[in-house]
């Protein structure tokens, strides 16, 4: 019975010894894993900076190419200008070319058209009564004048009055 009682012992260190070394092997597996991980986490920290450095890059360098492009277009403009698009007259530029025109005739008369109502300045009401002017000193003391009973409105912008008269007209000669 001893004899069986060692070979269980030994048979249970060599279980024990075998379960160490995988024990080992396993624990050194999960470190070298770990290690592994830890290398990946970084290069992939590394790698989404430099992703983000070279955003920026791009971002900057796509800014300074729309800068570009406006004063390209700006200058293009400038070196285009002709009497079309600024104040020279056709005579002064170098390189002439025939306007063209490109109005479709309608077969109406020049001139202000039947029916427009036209554009006017806009009428100013009055701030104040209307002023009614006495008949002149020669008209009342004649009985040759006569008075039509018309009144003619004359209206000053500026001060915004408006002043009403009759009109008298002599009766003899209708002057």
């Amino acid at each position: 019975m001893a004899a069986m009682r060692e070979k269980w012992f030994e048979t249970f260190e060599d279980l024990e010894r075998e379960f160490n070394r995988k024990l080992e092997a396993a624990n050194k597996k999960a470190q070298q894993m770990e290690e592994r991980a830890l290398k990946a986490e970084v290069q992939r920290d590394e790698a989404l900076d430099k992703i983000t450095d070279q955003r920026h890059r791009i971002y900057e360098a796509g800014t300074e190419l729309e800068e570009e492009k406006g004063k390209n277009q700006k200058l293009l403009a400038q070196r285009n200008r002709d009497y079309e698009n600024s104040s020279l007259t056709s005579a002064q530029t170098i390189r002439h070319k025939k306007i063209c025109n490109s109005r479709e005739k309608t077969g109406r008369k020049p001139g202000g058209q039947q029916g427009h109502k036209g554009h006017c300045r806009k009428k100013q009401v009055p701030t104040k009564d209307p002023i009614l002017l006495p008949p002149p000193q020669e008209v009342l003391g004649m009985d040759s004048f006569a008075g039509f009973g018309i009144v003619i409105n004359i209206c000053m912008v500026l001060g915004h009055f408006k002043h009403q008269a009759y009109i008298y007209q002599l009766l003899y000669n209708g002057l």
